[in-house]
């Protein structure tokens, strides 16, 4: 359990990541659709892979606000993570978006919560159940892509894990 909560590697990684020019552009505060595209802009050719997760607290009733940010954004991410999908006609969402495949773990004991993972279909890619955390000891929903892009394979995960719970 330690290596999946304490990755002292990671960790550092994340810590480089926050020194290096593109990380030091974005402010990581709350901003507006205008701010985000004018962040986006400066900073576009610097971007290899482009991802954005949210917490959408039910995909089903979420769905047309999600749609509608994403068409106010100017850019067209190669991988949107959704947490908290819930259950709800979740196969009704697997054509939501145009030109991508979608991935879920749903909860099997509950409704709400879950993790989905659209992914641009422009891209060689595919899910990598290998390496889903699972831990009879957390309640957790995770997914793990494995992508291709411009001849560089990046691993995306998704995870969400329910509240309440001591690690």
């Amino acid at each position: 359990m330690d290596k999946v909560f304490f990755n002292n590697k990671l960790r550092d990684y994340l810590f480089k990541l926050n020194s290096c020019d593109v990380m030091q552009d974005y402010k990581f505060k709350y901003q507006t659709t205008d701010e985000f595209n004018d962040t986006v802009l400066s900073v576009r050719d610097k971007i290899e892979l482009s991802v954005l997760h949210l917490n959408v607290r039910s995909l089903n009733a979420k769905c047309s606000q999600l749609c509608q940010l994403l068409q106010l954004v100017n850019i067209d991410f190669d991988v949107i993570v959704l947490s908290e999908v819930w259950t709800t006609n979740i196969d009704c969402y697997s054509n939501m978006l145009h030109n991508y495949s979608v991935y879920y773990d749903l909860p099997s004991s509950s409704k709400v919560v879950g993790v989905a993972m659209y992914v641009k279909n422009n891209y060689q890619h595919e899910e990598l159940p290998n390496m889903r955390i699972n831990l009879s000891s957390l309640k957790i929903e995770n997914l793990w892509i494995k992508i291709k892009k411009c001849g560089v394979n990046y691993i995306v995960g998704g995870i969400y894990r329910h509240l309440n719970q001591k690690l």
